[in-house]
């Protein structure tokens, strides 16, 4: 809920935020969190994000931050989940997405090619290493650079394959590098 707590206030007046959350536990936690701080410009969707509608299993971490929709660390308990696509949850124009999906990016990007190419969002998204390369050809298919979004904006360079913090910088848009 930080996150969307923080883009709550950095979205221009007028703006929304739409935050996908699976975890029973984590919806519960984020809805206390933004009805705690007043916040009343998000948008809770309760779903995993992912390529297609269905149930997927959710290993929910006993320490709250390491669920995984693999094989979960020990003692993770199983929850069935509901999955859409993003393109199912929200319409362009989406001027941002983060994405951190512990593991299932590729997934979720594949449900979001109409995003993707109608509203040319900017992307941050973590990507596990098995993942770099495919995240990368994709993001490559619908027109965007790679940037390592750690990395200090005057030393950024393009990315041959995505990066754990990958910036997805729409073509054409500006330069990802200086962050504009």
């Amino acid at each position: 809920g930080y996150l969307s707590l923080l883009a709550a206030q950095a979205v221009q007046p007028g703006g929304q935020v739409f935050a996908v959350e699976p975890s029973n536990r984590n919806l519960q936690l984020l809805r206390r969190n933004l009805a705690l701080n007043r916040v009343g410009n998000v948008t809770v969707l309760p779903y995993a994000a992912g390529s297609d509608c269905r149930s997927r299993t959710l290993f929910v971490s006993p320490r709250g931050t390491l669920d995984s929709f693999y094989v979960g660390e020990r003692g993770a308990a199983p929850e069935e989940v509901r999955q859409r696509p993003l393109d199912d949850l929200v319409e362009p124009p989406v001027d941002f997405v983060k994405i951190d999906v512990e593991g299932a990016e590729l997934l979720c990007l594949q449900g979001a090619t109409e995003l993707l190419t109608s509203g040319r969002p900017v992307v941050v998204c973590e990507v596990s290493g098995e993942n770099s390369a495919p995240v990368a050809s994709l993001l490559r298919r619908f027109g965007y650079e790679l940037f390592d979004a750690s990395a200090p904006r005057a030393l950024r360079q393009p990315l041959s394959s995505a990066a754990w913090n990958t910036l997805a910088w729409p073509a054409g848009r500006g330069a990802g590098r200086s962050g504009q």
